[in-house]
């Protein structure tokens, strides 16, 4: 896996002292991308695949797909969602601040 890419860093936040995070693009000239996607060492961003086109996107989402069905690397303490509950009540509506805030 020791070969030459070209890595443009998009963006970066710094969560804490010692942990930084990069958002960048690798590009090169083979399916390097897909090895770390199907190897659990990397997931598909949003802003980044922007770029691509619709069947290599569908292609990338597939190979995470695959390393998160088996638990690789950063997939290994991911748990599914449950699906939560809903429960219905009768309330009535006794103030109205805007139309996104309520209180019943």
């Amino acid at each position: 896996m020791h070969h030459d890419v070209d890595i443009t860093v998009i963006d970066y936040c710094e969560d804490s002292d010692t942990f930084v995070c990069l958002l960048s693009n690798v590009e090169d000239g083979s399916n390097f991308i897909e090895d770390l996607l199907s190897n659990g060492f990397a997931r598909c961003n949003q802003t980044s695949l922007l770029t691509l086109s619709p069947n290599k996107i569908k292609n990338l989402r597939q190979k995470q797909e695959e390393a998160q069905i088996m638990k690789l690397r950063i997939w290994a303490k991911t748990q599914k969602k449950k699906k939560k509950k809903t429960k219905d009540f009768t309330a009535i509506v006794t103030n109205v601040f805007s139309g996104d805030s309520i209180i019943v």
